[in-house]
């Protein structure tokens, strides 16, 4: 059924820019899109390789929906990048647990009166059962949220997964320093980041099997919980995304799983709900979040 409120007439939103260190030697890029009389909050956590800016026309959306909605740079990503990443540090928990955490402190920080909710996409919906603030959050979104184990890809597409993590990554960060955008991955993203996240890859359970228990939260995460996923996304097959939600056993799941002809644009993929193409979910979505943060 379409929302009554799909139709929003838009204005223009004039994101705001903010700095902050997750570390000392971190400095992170904040953009809030403020929303004239907001009823919550939205914190975006975005993918692997994405720049914020990729979530500036669903932050803008959710903004004019009544939702001030935060998206952010990952360390030496977009721009949260300072100068060359053979120099940068970080690692997969730097950018899922240090600077998440950050983000929603400063967040909460500047809105303490308004419930909030999260979304995370792919990477970023993994952060959430890793990073300790996104479990005061009174709703949780995931998009595309999947468990990145290789065993989750059949025959051919399982091949080329083994290739990437067990050969292109160790090979192209030895060679570079970084990880090249060119490759095919999106931005470039620090060897460090690369490497830890080829290793969870190549682990059976990915980050269940990779860290340790005291390092997992998932099954502290008691919000609501709406699941998104598409059935051609090749970076998510069902098996991965299912996964994911199988560690969030004290949250009530509600799992959404839709094809291209069921929102229209030829393809939606691993990407294609940010895109203006996807629009048509993204008012289903913030009516999901509004009806969640209203609930208390």
């Amino acid at each position: 059924m379409q929302s009554a409120t799909t139709h929003v007439a838009p204005r223009p939103t004039s994101a705001r820019r903010f700095e902050i260190r997750s570390a000392p030697e971190a400095r992170l890029t904040i953009h809030e899109h403020p929303a004239d009389a907001p009823r919550g909050m939205v914190v975006v956590l975005g993918a692997m390789a994405t720049p914020s800016r990729f979530y500036a026309a669903l932050a803008d959306h959710l903004a004019r929906r009544g939702l001030t909605t935060l998206r952010f740079d990952y360390r030496g990503v977009g721009d949260s990048r300072d100068g060359s990443l053979r120099s940068e540090r970080s690692g997969v928990l730097d950018w899922t647990v240090r600077d998440v955490d950050a983000v929603i402190a400063f967040a909460r920080e500047r809105h303490p009166s308004l419930p909030f909710a999260v979304l995370g996409h792919s990477l970023g919906g993994q952060a959430i059962g890793l990073a300790a603030r996104p479990r005061e959050a009174r709703a949780v979104v995931l998009v595309a949220s999947q468990s990145g184990w290789v065993g989750h890809w059949p025959g051919a597409a399982r091949v080329r997964m083994e290739l990437l993590w067990r050969v292109i990554v160790p090979g192209m960060t030895g060679a570079f320093g970084y990880l090249p955008g060119w490759s095919g991955i999106g931005e470039d993203v620090p060897k460090r980041v690369a490497r830890e996240w080829a290793a969870w890859c190549t682990t059976k359970g990915y980050v269940t099997g990779a860290l340790a228990p005291d390092e997992l939260g998932y099954d502290r995460i008691t919000a609501p919980v709406l699941a998104w996923s598409f059935t051609d996304d090749d970076y998510a097959p069902a098996g991965s995304t299912g996964e994911l939600l199988s560690w969030l056993t004290a949250a009530r799941v509600e799992q959404r799983r839709r094809a291209p002809g069921d929102v229209g644009p030829p393809r939606i993929g691993h990407f294609g709900f940010f895109r203006k193409t996807g629009a048509p979910l993204w008012d289903e979505t913030a009516d999901w979040i509004l009806g969640k943060l209203a609930a208390g």
